[in-house]
Order: structure tokens, then C-alpha cells, then sequence
């Protein structure tokens, strides 16, 4: 079967008062085009916006390069494209089509790249819940938990009958001596694991957590907060919530039962349950 090839120009909406083609007779060519159609569905969910207002930036305006929102653009770009390390960004801040997809092209002033680097956004993701000399941007960890769920509920026009929350925690492989890093004889290796809750494809709650944690143990705090925030805007809606035995836990399963939740557990197998 003969290829066919597209030799014209496909044109995308403009971006920072320019027109956006794609063509392959270019000067300085990217591969890395698709970033325009993740700031696309970026500017449909509002994420880059609603997730750097979980920040507060207590660094001086007058010096500002980057603000709170350039830098978690680009790093949901990066990560959306598979650029996993914060060292592929000092790449990366010299891109035009990733500075094309977060609105810069150029720098405010002579010596500064159009986008951050990596140690900018190292401080970025070090931020904690108070400033200090070296990190001047603070996170507030109660708005980014809430963010993902908020986002799930405003993807819906109408409440739905019933919603199935999946508890579940996996392995996340660490090759170092990080802080925290333990074995897991399940998995085989060093790892972390952090505790994730999904209902369908959307991801309400993420945990980082060293794996000698139980996961059942530690499920009912994002639970109950998760159950809570939705009622509060879908009051009527029947909620179950699923998990493997590992979560099949007297404290978990109570608070269900008080709550109105329904339950799907696994039971770990044991010799009363065979016979």
C-alpha cells in the first residue's frame, strides 16, 4: 500500500498574535509539536490556571522572571510529552514550540530564556508550607488535594445515579538511596507506594507514601474527604466503593456503613473461608 503524504501546511489556531503552521520547510525544526494540542485541551480545562492558584508567591514582583503559572505550564507540558526530568527543561526552555504552547517566546529581559529552567522549577516542586531564603513559593496542599476532585465534578452537567470510587495503591520502582525507600515483597524491589483513588479515568487522589505502609490503613483519611467534597455538590448520589483485600478493613468498612457508602471489598483467603 503507497504511503500518502500530506505536503500542504495545517494551521492551528494563532498563539501569542502569531499564526501557528506546521510545515516541513522550517528553519529550526521541534518534534515536538503535539504540545500544541495539550495547550489546547490545557486552555478547555483551565488545569495550568486552577492548579497554580493552589500557590502562594511570596517572591518580589519586581523580580519575577517566571510566574506561578508559566512554571506549572510548562511543567504539565513537559510531563504530558514524557519529559519526566526537571534536566530536560535547560533543553526544553529553548523549544519555540514549547515556548509557542505556554505563551513566551522570548524573555522580559536579555539574559533570561523564554521558559525556566530546571533549578526554577526544582524550587517550584520543593515548596513547602512556609517560605524560606531559597524557596519563596508556597504550596497549599489542602487546595491541590481538593483540585482533582473539583475538576472531576465539573466535568459533569448533571449528577449522576451512582459513581464507583477504586482505591488502590502500586508500586512506583526507586533505583537510588532516596529518602523513604524501602522493599516490597510483593513487587520484588525498592519502591515507594502511593495510594491512588479513581473513579473511571479520572484521578480524584494521589499519596505518596514509602512502601512499609499499609495502604488499608491510611485509605479512610482520602476516603472520607473525597466522599464528603462530592456530596457536597451531588448530595443524592450512591457511592461504592472498590478495592482489593488489602482495604478490607473494620475501620474502613464501618465508617462506610455509617456514612451510606456501599463497599466492594476482597477477603484475603484463610483457612475458615475455604472451608
Amino acid at each position: 500500500m503507497q504511503t500518502e503524504c500530506s505536503a500542504g501546511a495545517y494551521e492551528f489556531p494563532a498563539s501569542c498574535g502569531r499564526r501557528v503552521v506546521a510545515r516541513f520547510d522550517g528553519g529550526r525544526m521541534s518534534s515536538d509539536g503535539g504540545v500544541i494540542l495539550v495547550k489546547q485541551a490545557d486552555d478547555i480545562l483551565g488545569l495550568s490556571r486552577r492548579f497554580a492558584a493552589c500557590f502562594r508567591d511570596k517572591r518580589h514582583p519586581g523580580f519575577v522572571e517566571y510566574r506561578v503559572e508559566d512554571l506549572v505550564r510548562q511543567r504539565i507540558m513537559g510531563l504530558a510529552l514524557g519529559y519526566e526530568d526537571l534536566n530536560d527543561h535547560d533543553a526544553l526552555r529553548h523549544d519555540l514550540i514549547f515556548g509557542l504552547a505556554s505563551g513566551r517566546l522570548s524573555g522580559g529581559r536579555a539574559n533570561c530564556a523564554a521558559l525556566a529552567g530546571k533549578s526554577t522549577l526544582n524550587r517550584l516542586e520543593r515548596s513547602g508550607q512556609q517560605a524560606d531564603r531559597y524557596c519563596r513559593i508556597i504550596a497549599d496542599h489542602e487546595a491541590l488535594a481538593t483540585l482533582f476532585v473539583t475538576l472531576f465534578l465539573d466535568q459533569h452537567e448533571h449528577a449522576p445515579a451512582r459513581i464507583v470510587l477504586d482505591v488502590d495503591a502500586t508500586d512506583d520502582r526507586i533505583h537510588g538511596h532516596q529518602e523513604g525507600r524501602a522493599f516490597h515483597g510483593y513487587y520484588g524491589h525498592n519502591c515507594y507506594l502511593p495510594l491512588y483513588v479513581f473513579c473511571g479515568e479520572h484521578l480524584l487522589s494521589a499519596t505518596l507514601r514509602t512502601a512499609d505502609r499499609n495502604p488499608g490503613k491510611e485509605a479512610l483519611a482520602d476516603i472520607r474527604r473525597i466522599v464528603e467534597q462530592i456530596r457536597s455538590r451531588w448530595p443524592r448520589v450512591r457511592i461504592l466503593v472498590r478495592g482489593d483485600s488489602g482495604f478490607a478493613r473494620d475501620s474502613l468498612m464501618t465508617w462506610c456503613e455509617d456514612n451510606h457508602v456501599d463497599f466492594l471489598f476482597g477477603l484475603a483467603g484463610n483457612t475458615r473461608l475455604y472451608d
